[in-house]
């Protein structure tokens, strides 16, 4: 499936347009994964016109790629190129408070969007091995 395919599926997915806290990764053209830069704005635009709309990213931690998913508002200002040029959200926000993560989060997630090299029919995700969340 080519990117607009998968983007266009998504957005007229019922269970997309009803989520309301995601997790998403921000592609990277050198991993080859799928372009996520629109689906992120669309979510990012759902957030601020809905108030109980949340968006987090992965932030790698450490060298072992131990990973937090964080909140973010915009990705102009949020977003820093890390040590592999992949962007991830700054730790601290705008302000200079510590940026909310999903596992610390009071309502539970509704959809969780992640890069694959392949997927079987159960759902069984083939990666790249590079990464792991934090709990």
């Amino acid at each position: 499936m080519t990117d607009e395919a998968i983007q266009k599926h998504l957005f007229s997915a019922e269970w997309y347009q009803n989520s309301k806290r995601i997790c998403a990764y921000v592609s990277c053209a050198s991993l080859r994964e799928v372009v996520t830069s629109h689906i992120l704005s669309d979510l990012l635009g759902k957030q601020r016109q809905y108030a109980d709309t949340k968006v987090y990213v992965p932030r790698v931690e450490d060298m072992e790629s131990q990973m937090r998913m964080l909140h973010i508002t915009n990705m102009d200002d949020d977003l820093i190129l890390n040590h592999m040029n992949i962007l991830e959200p700054t730790p601290l926000d705008s302000s200079g408070n510590p940026r909310d993560e999903v596992m610390q989060a009071n309502e539970p997630l509704d959809l969780l969007l992640l890069p694959g090299l392949a997927f079987d029919r159960k759902g069984g995700r083939l990666g790249r091995g590079g990464g792991t969340i934090c709990f």
